[in-house]
């Protein structure tokens, strides 16, 4: 590798609204500035990031405790079937086997729900949703989960069927490539 003496001006963005400009001298060596500022960045970045950690898994954009915290901690009952599906992931990563079993319908809810905890759920879409409003009785939610186990990633899209159950919503099946999600498959 070649060291070339540089003068140059960096700009890097730190956090939304900062900027950092540096002049760099002509004795210093270019891979020694990039080092530096990528230190600098990677710190500024975990220390704005800190707030993210409250956003709630369902990747909606709101806070965990605006979003489905009151429906897992059953404060509220979910308002919508995608309200469901949403709080029904977040479940899955937070690995909460009561709100999984309260937000099923019982006639096809598992005896036994298993959850793996070697599985890390990375992000939810929410392709399309037919019905399933607050006044309907019945709702489909389509969406593509996406997870990694054991260093494996995958990808679970699925048709959900949702029904009313003692004036609330609950899940009742899914479908994926035209077969019917198994009892035991997550979400």
């Amino acid at each position: 590798m070649r060291i070339i003496h540089v003068s140059y001006s960096f700009l890097y963005k730190i956090g939304k609204n900062q900027a950092m400009v540096v002049v760099c001298l002509d004795k210093f060596y270019l891979y020694q500035i990039r080092a530096i500022f990528n230190k600098i960045f990677r710190v500024s970045q975990m220390k704005n990031s800190k707030k993210d950690l409250n956003l709630c898994h369902c990747e909606s954009g709101k806070d965990y405790q605006q979003c489905c915290q009151p429906y897992i901690e059953h404060s509220l009952d979910a308002p919508t079937a995608s309200a469901l599906m949403r709080s029904r992931y977040t479940a899955f990563a937070l690995s909460d086997k009561d709100y999984l079993r309260y937000s099923w319908h019982p006639d096809t809810c598992p005896k036994t729900i298993h959850l793996n905890e070697k599985t890390t759920w990375l992000g939810l879409k929410i392709i399309k949703t037919t019905a399933g409003n607050i006044d309907d009785i019945k709702g489909e939610v389509e969406f593509v989960a996406r997870s990694k186990n054991n260093g494996k990633a995958s990808r679970l899209h699925e048709n959900s069927r949702f029904g009313r159950f003692d004036n609330r919503w609950v899940y009742i099946d899914g479908k994926t490539d035209d077969k019917i999600v198994e009892k035991s498959t997550p979400i």
